[in-house]
């Protein structure tokens, strides 16, 4: 399928002179305060069909000698089934050419535009048309890009010319189209500064032309996004008063967006966990979001490539004998490096530690250690000065990790030795906010990083106090239960002493990949095409335990009071591997009957070093999250009993693209206790 859109163009002249599930229509009288359900701060414009997918392709000019045969410039277009369209200036009067899949029209001041709807690389095409009698002539054209593989003209040329003359009327059609404008002035000295209106929002300079016959002629061309009547501004350089000015105006369709339109299917499934959470309640309940569009609803998501080789930050020291430490967390299996005089061992994450004994100023230090397959990764280091001028490691690397695990055992030897912890989460939006136990007196932060895999990665120090076995406690800025942690701690000895301290520290993202995808989403058209339209939407991979890339915030739900709309909880589940699993109204037009988008290969399972992810849902399709599955749940520990409403919304933020966003959310009004939840009425599921 190809990726073009409908466009208009427009010159101007200026002369001298699974389960099948029910789904009903929104019911009056829903509860108050069941809106839909939005973070304020990360709602901006909905995004929307760029006007970037029509784009020029290629552009020329010529100047002709005086002849009754007037040639458009020769363009070579470098995709399948472009637009060529020309506007040729000529000193008399133009008439229609004969070039074999052109269509030509005359404008107001007897100049000649032309256009053909189907070109395809790698022919070249110059049509022709004809002047009586012989004169000199210019043209200019360009070929453009369209989101589909049919294009075709719609209703005829508008044009329009007078003295001084800087508007025109035009009247588009369909929202997506093309409009392309030609701009000539027949003196010197002026160029088009800007073109307004038209129903166009964002007005391209295509190509433009100081013409033999002493004239300035242009092509611009915009996306229409407001249809009806509505009026063309040219601005020149100048004024043009005394001067004609005449402007043509023609719009091209390739077939109009099939887009999504999400909603959710009745709320099912309640009931009160105090399981999971201890000293928590959580209410669960399952949701469904839905489709009842003209077309899917289809995210890719990217970013740049990653390396094999993983970079420890560039630290230089001030003195002489001190000890370089480093942590490195890779997105797959880590391995120990090569660089000349350090140590190196693997985490129980398969992440690296790296350590020298003996680095000194005024050299830089910048191991490497590596990392199978390919992935991000991002480190931490730090340079200590020690209170001798030799230094040693102590033991091997004590290490462990579990899923929410904030304790590790280990055994320091001696007194007065520098015992050096990593600490990691496999999640973003935590810090370690102090570090106890180990047989350290006073444990100090050295260096911490967000790191580009979208984890929190730490290096905390300490002087031993207390020898033998011994707990190191790590709290975090807020739990970590479901959430991979991981303990590293190494002992250095140099003598007993107490000078132990930081000299330098520093953190780096290695490679150029993002943690998180960009996502784009694929939009088609009527006319068999598809263009892919950028959103704020983001995906990641889960450190929860869901090996699988999530699109964040495509959901979302609240739970509100209803004597007064005061909010008690959100939604805890924030990312979402959507794809068809529930049968919904498969009766809708262009349904498919059995699943298209299904995992794997949606949500690329298993690969967090994935560079690139996809996940749809079709047209009468929905995507089930069970009340069971890990974060489907808001948390109510302390709401008093009480009456309340829970609203659950697709697209909450309006980040992806849909025909209809006023029908994204669904209702329950909830009785809820210390210990039940019992359903009042519920809303009904979303349809078209």
């Amino acid at each position: 399928m190809s990726v073009w859109r409908p466009l208009v163009v427009v010159t101007a002249l200026l002369v001298v002179a699974t389960t099948e599930m029910p789904a009903t229509a929104w019911a009056n009288g829903r509860p108050s305060g069941s809106g839909h359900v939005i973070n304020e701060s990360l709602v901006g414009d909905r995004p929307s069909v760029a006007s970037s997918v029509w784009g020029t392709d290629t552009t020329g000019a010529l100047n002709s000698s005086t002849s009754t045969t007037t040639s458009y410039p020769s363009l070579s277009p470098t995709g399948a089934g472009e637009l060529y369209f020309g506007y040729s200036y000529v000193a008399h009067t133009a008439s229609a050419g004969s070039t074999p899949g052109f269509s030509y029209a005359t404008t107001a001041e007897h100049n000649e535009v032309a256009w053909n709807t189907n070109v395809s690389a790698p022919n070249a095409y110059q049509p022709t048309a004809a002047q009586s009698p012989a004169g000199l002539s210019s043209s200019v054209g360009a070929t453009f890009k369209a989101p589909a593989a049919s294009i075709s003209a719609v209703g005829s040329l508008a044009t329009a010319d007078a003295s001084g003359l800087t508007t025109m009327s035009v009247k588009p059609q369909t929202a997506g189209d093309l409009l392309v404008l030609s701009a000539m002035v027949a003196t010197t000295g002026f160029t088009v500064s800007s073109v307004s209106g038209g129903g166009v929002t964002t007005w391209t300079k295509a190509v433009g032309l100081a013409g033999s016959a002493g004239i300035d002629e242009e092509i611009w061309y915009g996306r229409v996004a407001t249809t009806g009547s509505s009026t063309i501004t040219v601005t020149w350089s100048g004024s043009i008063a005394g001067h004609i000015g005449e402007y043509s105006a023609q719009e091209f369709t390739a077939g109009s967006d099939l887009l999504p339109d999400l909603g959710m299917a009745p709320l099912t499934d309640f009931s009160i966990d105090t399981t999971t959470l201890p000293g928590h309640r959580l209410l669960r309940y399952s949701a469904t979001m839905v489709n009842v569009g003209a077309g899917p609803l289809e995210l890719h998501g990217s970013r740049p490539s990653t390396t094999t080789t993983t970079s420890y930050p560039g630290v230089s020291p001030t003195g002489a004998g001190e000890l370089y430490f480093g942590y490195s967390y890779v997105a797959h299996t880590a391995s120990a490096g090569s660089t000349p005089g350090f140590s190196y061992a693997t985490t129980a994450e398969h992440n690296e530690v790296a350590w020298n004994t003996n680095v000194s100023a005024p050299n830089a230090y910048q191991p490497t250690a590596a990392q199978s397959p390919a992935g991000l990764s991002s480190s931490v280091g730090a340079t200590f000065k020690a209170p001798a001028a030799s230094i040693s490691a102590v033991g091997s690397l004590a290490t462990a990790d579990a899923s929410g695990l904030t304790t590790m055992s280990v055994k320091p030897q001696t007194a007065g030795d520098l015992l050096v912890l990593s600490a990691m989460v496999a999640t973003t939006g935590f810090t370690v906010s102090s570090v106890s136990g180990g047989g350290v007196t006073t444990w100090t932060k050295a260096v911490g990083l967000a790191g580009s895999a979208g984890i929190d990665e730490e290096i905390w120090y300490g002087r031993v106090a207390t020898t033998g076995s011994s707990t190191i406690t790590v709290t975090w800025s807020g739990s970590i239960a479901g959430h991979i942690g991981e303990y590293s701690a190494q002992e250095f000895t140099a003598g007993q002493g107490s000078g132990w301290a930081t000299d330098t520290t520093g953190t780096l993202s290695n490679g150029s990949s993002p943690t998180d995808m960009a996502v784009t989403q694929r939009v088609y058209t009527s006319a068999g095409g598809y263009v892919d339209e950028p959103t704020p939407l983001v995906m990641y991979y889960a450190g929860d335990g869901h090996d699988h890339w999530h699109t964040k915030d495509i959901e979302g739900a609240a739970l509100t009071r209803v004597d007064n709309g005061q909010q008690v909880g959100v939604l805890a589940k924030e990312g979402f591997c959507f794809f068809d699993n529930v049968k919904y109204m498969l009766a809708l037009p262009g349904a498919p009957q059995s699943a298209t988008y299904v995992e794997p290969p949606s949500c690329s399972p298993g690969q967090p070093g994935a560079l690139s992810a996809s996940m749809g849902l079709s047209v009468g399709w929905g995507d089930l999250y069970a009340a069971s599955i890990a974060f489907q749940y808001i948390d109510i520990t302390g709401v008093p009993d009480g009456t309340y409403l829970l609203t659950a919304s697709a697209n909450p933020n309006d980040q992806a693209i849909e025909s209809n966003y006023s029908n994204d959310s669904v209702w329950a009004e909830l009785q809820i206790t210390s210990t039940s939840v019992t359903v009042l009425q519920t809303g009904p599921g979303t349809a078209p």
